[in-house]
Parts: structure tokens; sequence; C-alpha cells
């Protein structure tokens, strides 16, 4: 599948190097400061977020999931990773990147209720381990791009994926390390450092311009209208005094500019 996407790529897109203004200079200057805040809060997010390998070990070792309902328990949070990112996705475009401070506060109460939790407590955490993935790998990248200019995009993408991938990496390093010690030092860290990015996404929300709690779409949408709407003004108020359009088009005498509604007395 992802070959032949490729190849219908390459068939309408033949020289991609044209679609872009030109080469992106990687580098750390020009970012906005509330860019680096939120890479903050997102590289805590992530450090706090238990692999799924390490959850159904544990599950297999302390005997709170039996084997054949493991792959089922992931069936389910996947299930709700799916919904969820269209449902979040669709209140981000409304709300903006204040939608994940509830998001990352409800990740985490994930990892209590996996680690410490009976068989339907770790059901629920991993109901709420499907909307946190679905979290991470939608909305909070998404959340990049009206931080930065059009053309730091590209680094910013870049910067953001590193530093929030190193992020995840030691974090999954700290989790594994503790869990040889007991669970409640796994359930303290991973809490904490969910904990620990709300503060950095409250303070990234309040740096952000009124105009952005708007997302992409919504505002593409509202220009598009008010591009439209002035086309249509802009089409009624172009006709001559002869009694043309800007194409040429003869139109009725009461249609030109200037002519009076002899029975009401205003323009028509």
């Amino acid at each position: 599948m992802t070959v032949a996407l490729v190849l219908v790529a390459r068939r309408f897109f033949p020289r991609p190097q044209e679609l872009s203004a030109g080469p992106a200079e990687v580098s750390t200057s020009g970012l906005p400061r509330v860019f680096w805040i939120y890479l903050t809060a997102a590289a805590f997010a992530a450090a706090g977020f238990a692999d799924f390998s390490l959850i159904s070990f544990h599950f297999a070792q302390a005997h709170t999931v039996s084997a054949p309902l493991v792959p089922v328990f992931y069936v389910v949070a996947m299930a709700v990773s799916g919904t969820g990112s269209l449902i979040f996705g669709k209140l981000y475009d409304r709300a903006g990147i204040g939608v994940l401070i509830p998001l990352t506060a409800g990740a985490a109460v994930c990892a209590p209720l996996v680690f410490l939790g009976g068989m339907w407590p770790a059901l629920g955490g991993m109901a709420l381990w499907g909307i946190g993935m679905g979290v991470q790998e939608s909305i909070v990248p998404a959340a990049v791009a009206p931080l930065v200019a059009p053309d730091r995009r590209a680094s910013a993408y870049g910067l953001f994926t590193g530093i929030y991938g190193t992020g995840w990496l030691l974090g999954s390093v700290a989790i594994e390390a503790l869990f040889s010690v007991s669970l409640g030092a796994v359930t303290v860290f991973a809490v904490a450092c969910q904990v620990a990015a709300l503060p950095f996404l409250f303070a990234a929300r309040r740096r952000m311009p009124a105009g952005l709690f708007r997302a992409p779409a919504l505002a593409v949408a509202d220009e598009v209208r008010a591009d439209t709407e002035q086309a249509e003004i802009g089409g009624d108020l172009s006709l001559t005094s002869e009694g043309r359009d800007v194409t040429g088009r003869e139109r009725p005498p009461a249609q030109c500019v200037g002519q009076r509604d002899g029975s009401r007395g205003r323009l028509r």
C-alpha cells in the first residue's frame, strides 16, 4: 500500500522539489518562545507515557489479566485511540491547544490503573492509554504548526520530533529501570512527568494569540468564506454606467449602478 501511494504521488508530482519555495534552513533562531514552552510540555508528557510492551509484560507477570485477554485489552485501547483522535481532533479545531490540558491530566491516571489496579481498573487504564496514544500521535504534533511561521515549520518539526522522541526514549528507559524496583516507583514517575507537563501547557496557551485558538481548518474556512463574500459583492458592484458588466455582457438598465428606482428613490 505504501509503495502504491508513493507511485501515485510520483505520477502526479514528478518534481516535488518545485512544490517548495526553497530549501529550509535548519536553525533554532527565529522560533518563538511559545514553541519551546510547548516542546517542553510535550517532552514531559512523552517521558511519562509507558509503552504497551511493558504494560503487557506486567499483566502477564502479575496475572492481573489472563494471557488470552491481553490482546483484547490492546484492541480496546486501539479502538478508543482511533475514535478519540477523531473526537478530540475536532475539539482541537474549536478550542486550540487548551484541549491538551485535560487530556494530559487524564493520561496521568493511566499508570495507577494499569500498574496498581485489578482487571477492571486495568481495562479502564488501557482505555485512557488509548486516548493518550491517539493524542500523542495526532494532536501533539499538529499543534506545532500554528506556533511558528510557515517558513520555519520544517525546522520546527525537525527539532520538535528529535527532542520529543528523545524525551520518550529517556522516559521509557527510566520506567523500565524503575519497573525492577517497584510498581509504585513506576507509577510515581509516570504521573509526575505527566503532571509536570501541565504548567507548560498552561503557559503555552496563555502566550498564544487569541486568533490561534481557532484551528487552521476553521481559519481557512473563514478566509475562503470572506473571499467568496467579497467576490460576490464585487460582482454586484461591477456594472458600468452603460449597463454592461466587466465581462462586456449587457444587463437590464435597472441593474446599472447609479440608476434610481423611481418608486422607492434608492439606488438599484
